[in-house]
Parts: structure tokens; C-alpha cells; sequence
């Protein structure tokens, strides 16, 4: 975006559908888009499981053949019970206070206060998601909350960013390219700066895993971390705007 602003061409050698297609946007934008609208059926099927809610998926079915909004649906059903009414009540109350929030206040409120993150965690460790992915998907979300005023307007920064994304094109007198460092493994570059060495970033501290594990994971991202240094012919430039990674250090202490 700020290259945008300033003129600069640019072209990104990622696949942004990857982002764009993550399980985690598309759940945040249901909770999003569910705030906002009480009949969008579709965005609860997709995340009343993954809040403490403890609706059953008959309910759900109950909620798709009705006429009426999701709570009143959801209050409608045959089989209620004291605890379930104030589950409907607490989730009713839970999705108004997000259609309130600033967007970074709403992705918060969603994580911690309506459980989401806990199903992320029963998620990673049944292997269904590796953290990484989920950590990266949501940091990424959560940047994309911070410059947006309100939920309408994160939406719309998303249509953006898409179009942003798809217009980006090699070869048209771009001298920047945005890409991992994966992505150009066998390639140079005259200069190359590898943004973002923050500690706990790269590498991902520890998280549900084995020592063992970790040292192996440990390992490889140093060897990435190699190959994003050697990948520079005249100039290296390593930033670090926060605390310095864990690979920066080792260099530093080999000097």
C-alpha cells in the first residue's frame, strides 16, 4: 500500500489467493459479516462451532429453514432448554458488541472473550492446521484491522487489496519484487532486504511441541534464513524494527 502511495512499481511473486482463501479470514469475515447482517445464514453455519456456543448442528439445521434471523431462529427452536437460551442470548450480545468495535478491537474480542482461539488450538494440535500458518493468517488479518476505520471498511480493504494483488505484474519497469523467501530459492537479486527479524517471529518461539520437535523445526528455519541472506549479490540489509530474532543474534555474536 505505501508503495502504491509513493509511485513506486512494484510486483509481489506470492500467491495471494493463499491469504485470501485461509481458513482464518474467511472465519473472521462470517463473524464479521454476521454482526452486521442477523439473516446472513450462511456466515453462522460457517462459525457457530467455532465459539463457545454450544449449539448443535440440528440447530443449525433448524436455523437454515427458517424465515427468521438467526437469533429469533435460533430461540425457536423445539428442543430449548435454560441453558441453551442463554447461550443464544450470550451469543446474540456477543456479535452486537462487535458490530461496534473497531475491527482490531472486534478480531480481539473474537480470539479471546468469544473462544475462537481456543478452537485454533484444538484445531492445530488434531494436525488439522500447522501454528505457523494460523499465526501468520491472523497477524496478517489483524494488520489489515488496524488501517480499516470500521467492519465495512475492513471489507472494503480486502476487495482492495485482492484487486491490488492481481494487478501486480513482473516485467513492467518494477525494480521491487515483495516475495518470501522461499519463493526465490535459485534466484539473485543485486540487493535484498529481508524485513521483519523480530524475535519470537523468525523463528516462531515455542508452541505444543516436543523439544525435540522444535530444535528440527529450529534447524530448518535457520537453513531459510541462509538462503534469504545468500541471495544478495552487492548488499544485504537485515531489519529488525523490534526486538532482533534469535538468527540475528547468532550472527551478531559471530562477529
Amino acid at each position: 500500500e505505501m508503495l502504491r502511495k509513493n509511485g513506486i512499481e512494484f510486483f509481489i511473486k506470492e500467491d495471494g489467493s493463499k491469504f485470501f482463501n485461509s481458513s482464518v479470514l474467511r472465519d473472521i469475515i462470517s463473524f464479521f459479516k454476521l454482526s452486521l447482517d442477523p439473516y446472513d445464514k450462511e456466515s453462522f453455519i460457517n462459525i457457530y462451532y467455532k465459539c463457545q456456543t454450544f449449539f448443535t448442528k440440528e440447530m443449525s439445521l433448524h436455523v437454515l429453514k427458517s424465515k427468521k434471523n438467526v437469533y429469533d431462529s435460533l430461540i425457536g427452536f423445539p428442543k430449548m432448554d435454560k441453558l441453551r437460551k442463554k447461550n443464544i442470548r450470550s451469543f446474540k450480545y456477543d456479535m452486537n458488541h462487535i458490530s461496534k468495535l473497531r475491527p482490531d478491537e472486534a478480531l480481539e474480542y473474537i480470539r479471546y472473550d468469544m473462544g475462537y482461539e481456543d478452537y485454533l488450538s484444538r484445531m492445530e494440535k488434531d494436525g488439522r492446521i500447522t501454528y505457523s500458518s494460523m499465526f501468520l493468517n491472523v497477524e496478517i488479518t489483524k494488520e489489515i484491522c488496524r488501517n480499516s476505520e470500521n467492519i465495512i471498511g475492513f471489507l472494503s480493504n480486502l476487495d482492495y487489496l485482492r484487486m491490488l494483488l492481481k494487478d501486480s505484474k513482473e516485467g513492467h519497469g518494477n525494480n521491487i519484487i515483495l516475495s518470501s523467501i522461499h519463493s526465490t530459492k535459485g534466484l539473485e537479486f543485486d540487493r535484498v532486504f529481508l524485513i521483519d527479524n523480530i524475535f519470537g517471529e523468525f523463528p516462531l518461539t515455542r508452541k505444543n511441541q516436543s523439544a525435540a520437535d522444535y530444535l528440527r523445526y529450529l534447524e530448518e528455519e535457520r537453513r531459510v534464513f541462509y538462503v534469504g541472506m545468500t541471495r544478495a549479490v552487492s548488499m544485504l540489509e537485515i531489519l529488525y524494527p523490534e526486538l532482533p530474532s534469535q538468527f540475528v543474534e547468532e550472527l551478531n555474536n559471530r562477529q
